[in-house]
């Protein structure tokens, strides 16, 4: 039997990569975020589309970077 697959959105992980704060992620956003509403982001399973290109372009990443924002794992 083929393993099933989950997937997770890293972004508390990644923000500590960087080094960064919650605040400093939510100044960089655009619109900006306040820090309770990036700390929210990091505890949500899942994201929208626009809100990933929001994450993208506030953390300027590459697809590798990206690749390590959402995991996909075999269960």
């Amino acid at each position: 039997m083929e393993k099933q697959k989950i997937i997770r959105f890293e972004l508390k992980q990644l923000l500590k990569e960087k080094g960064m704060t919650y605040e400093e992620f939510g100044q960089r956003c655009n619109p900006p975020m306040e820090k309770q509403a990036v700390y929210n982001l990091t505890k949500r399973e899942g994201v929208s589309f626009s809100m990933l290109e929001r994450i993208v372009n506030a953390l300027n990443l590459s697809e590798e970077e990206l690749s390590r924002l959402i995991k996909i794992y075999s269960v």
